[in-house]
């Protein structure tokens, strides 16, 4: 900036006017608030700190991977290589957890916290929605970015646009190749968006970038979606090799770590995928369904791809210093992903739409833990703590404050007094790597927030609670976007053995029994060996609603139960496929988990994305490509940060008067600097008063308080 300012535009003392040296006081001044907003002076390196590789990939079904069912045969679908990197090489995460749709896991991944805690707890972010991931949090990647960590992304960001100050970059992240919105074509790289009732044709745009430009020249053109994002993995590795790993072979201990978010696109919609994969299912059991035949077909360009990317990893040298967790983003999009066993599909918090394929691995692994499985349950939320803690670094709330400003040392300073949010992540990481147990507290203490949802809720809250060993789930809207759904959907349509599904599903059912009290329907005659009591058990009846995947299931008694008041209460060590209600058998529990559901309802924040009616979307004139856009072909941020005003929405804050100041309740520490500001500029313009004043009578003073016929050098000199 200071060079630009005296050199590139030829300026003098001779000219140098008042409003020049306040802006140096401002550029100053700005130095000050940078060095107080970085709470950390910690640079890590790989001798002391790990590489971390996050691979997200999306809509893959629990069972369209065969790690989750090592004991039945379960998918046809083709990834050896990750099947054989889970099982032997890494920890299986069996009980993990994310969101049950794209936007909301990814707030979750980097924030730590809940959705509901700011505003994305409902819907997904399209080009129309002016909303997207909130500065006033801290992030994940700007932690790793200011302990010293390079940062990366690939794929998909779906966090939102609406301002350049939104976008990866300006988000904790060195580098970003991807597509900003949640889908798009695999080989010309566009996305669109339809307005309802909209009769003109979707406007369409190119939604590929590089860092914060459209990618203009990009050699990907009509290049596979996983190909393409392969191929930059491979370029950032080779990049990080040459830095961590010297000529022979041995690490580099001062070398700089890297953090790098691998968003892969498969398996998201469109149905695309390279003819020669295709035909590997075109004769198996899907014959004649294009949507399930090409995600299967997705699935195993992904396993290929993670081939050539961990082969590379162990090649170079990079393998023993670095951390890799690999899952999903979400279940499996109905009739095109496969749940099974469980229940629910993606958009629903059935188990079959949040609970997901995971593991982890890498050299930075314990031997003892590699080949193992962990049973504990685990969300989303967990990984900033988790990975913050297996890089040996301390959570210090960093927050995202890079502009985007011709002069790049400006800093966003609007929310330095907002309180910082506790995360509701656990530090997973004790448990994963150092075998450490907590039976009790993951059986009965374990809290975890599934979802959250008050946006056509008919209930004092609506929800999905996990607590321990149970789960609570209340609201037409959390089971599914149908307004007359029932909740009978175990798909079973995909699965290559339902029948070993469905004997996995009961194969507690006695236990069940036992432990609960209760009888199933058609075994009340027959079974003299459960002892309940007449006047106090409960005695459950298969329902009237056929369910064609699982005939004669008399343990079933669950269907619709989440549209009533009182929702659904489910034993999951004991019934993983969410059958039985236990609602009418633990009053007290059930009571315990509608006042929490409510806690919770009490403390979020209101959705931005709610019922995406007309007053709430961005109206085509603001977003069309053709009419805001540099570029006209592409997507872009179609707004400054200044005019984004949600944010003053979600946690109630005024609204400034000016370029982020507030017009009332200042926070003293705001207030403080702003006065220091202008008293600082006050003096900077006595003294060039006071030089002018010299230079009038053609002399100056030296260091010495002698007169000086020599002109004052650039002030950049000293």
């Amino acid at each position: 900036f200071m060079h630009a300012f005296f050199f590139e535009s030829n300026i003098t003392t001779k000219t140098m006017s008042t409003t020049k040296v306040l802006l140096i006081l401002n550029y100053l001044w700005m130095h000050a608030i940078e060095y107080s907003i970085s709470s950390s002076s910690y640079k890590a390196s790989i001798g002391s700190n790990p590489n971390i590789i996050f691979v997200l990939t999306d809509d893959w079904g629990i069972n369209d991977v065969s790690w989750t069912q090592p004991s039945w045969d379960n998918t046809d679908i083709q990834t050896p290589y990750l099947n054989d990197l889970a099982s032997n090489e890494g920890v299986i995460l069996s009980n993990y957890y994310a969101e049950r749709v794209c936007t909301a896991t990814r707030a979750s991944f980097l924030t730590g916290r809940y959705p509901s805690r700011y505003g994305l707890q409902a819907g997904v972010l399209h080009q129309n929605q002016p909303f997207g991931l909130t500065r006033q949090v801290s992030l994940l990647s700007n932690e790793f970015q200011t302990a010293g960590y390079s940062t990366h992304i690939i794929g998909k960001w779906h966090l939102g646009y609406q301002a350049m100050e939104y976008t990866p970059t300006y988000r904790g992240f060195d580098s970003f190749y991807g597509y900003w919105n949640g889908g798009s074509d695999y080989y010309t790289h566009k996305s669109s968006i339809h307005y309802d009732g909209d009769p003109s044709i979707p406007m369409l745009a190119n939604d590929l970038y590089i860092d914060d430009q459209p990618a203009m020249y990009n050699p990907y053109d009509g290049i596979y979606g996983v190909w393409w994002q392969r191929d930059e993995a491979l370029k950032i590795l080779k990049t990080k090799a040459a830095e961590q790993i010297n000529d022979n072979g041995v690490t580099t201990s001062s070398a700089k770590p890297f953090f790098f978010y691998f968003a892969l696109q498969a398996s998201h919609n469109p149905r695309e995928a390279p003819d020669e994969y295709n035909y590997m299912y075109e004769l198996g059991p899907d014959t004649g369904n294009h949507d399930r035949i090409t995600m299967k077909a997705q699935g195993t360009t992904v396993d290929d791809a993670m081939k050539d990317i961990i082969d590379y990893v162990k090649e170079s040298g990079l393998w023993e210093n670095t951390l890799i967790i690999f899952g999903s983003d979400n279940g499996g999009k109905k009739t095109i992903g496969d749940n099974a066993p469980y229940r629910g599909y993606k958009n629903t918090s059935w188990e079959g739409g949040v609970k997901v394929a995971g593991f982890v691995t890498g050299g930075v692994l314990n031997d003892d833990a590699k080949g193992t499985t962990n049973s504990y349950s685990m969300h989303m939320v967990d990984w900033y703590p988790t990975l913050m803690s297996a890089a040996g670094l301390d959570v210090n709330y960093e927050r995202s404050t890079k502009l985007a400003s011709t002069v790049d040392d400006l800093r966003d300073i609007k929310w330095l007094a907002q309180e910082e949010m506790a995360l509701d992540g656990v530090d997973m990481w004790p448990y994963i790597n150092n075998g450490e147990t907590d039976d009790d507290y993951f059986e009965n203490e374990r809290e975890i927030l599934l979802d959250l949802n008050d946006v056509w809720c008919h209930h004092e809250s609506c929800g999905a609670l996990k607590i321990g060993r149970y789960k609570y789930i209340r609201g037409n809207n959390i089971a599914t976007l149908m307004p007359d759904y029932d909740g009978a959907d175990w798909d079973r349509g995909y699965v290559l053995d339902a029948d070993a599904a469905e004997s996995w599903c009961l194969s507690h059912k006695e236990a069940f029994a036992n432990k609960h009290g209760v009888i199933f329907g058609d075994d009340q005659d027959n079974d003299d060996d459960v002892n309940a009591n007449e006047d106090s058990d409960p005695v459950y009846q298969a329902p009237d609603t056929t369910i064609a995947s699982i005939p004669n299931n008399n343990m079933i008694n669950s269907v619709g139960c989440q549209g009533t008041d009182k929702g659904c209460l489910f034993d999951l060590e004991l019934d993983p496929c969410e059958y039985y209600d236990l609602s009418e058998v633990y009053p007290e529990i059930l009571a315990k988990f509608q006042n929490r559901l409510n806690e919770f309802q009490d403390q979020a924040t209101i959705a931005l994305m709610g019922e995406n009616n007309i007053n709430e979307l961005a109206p085509k004139q603001m977003i069309n490509p053709r009419t805001v856009c540099s570029n006209p072909n592409y997507w872009c941020a179609y707004q400054k940060y200044d005019d984004v005003i949600w944010e003053y929405k979600l946690y109630d804050e005024a609204m400034p008067s000016y370029n982020g100041w507030r017009e009332e309740g200042t926070p003293m520490l705001n207030t403080f600097l702003y006065m220091c500001l202008w008293i600082g500029m006050c003096i900077g313009l006595f003294f060039v008063c006071k030089h002018e004043h010299g230079k009038k009578y053609g002399h100056f003073i030296d260091q010495n308080n002698r007169f000086s016929l020599h002109e004052l050098q650039p002030l950049v000199s000293h």
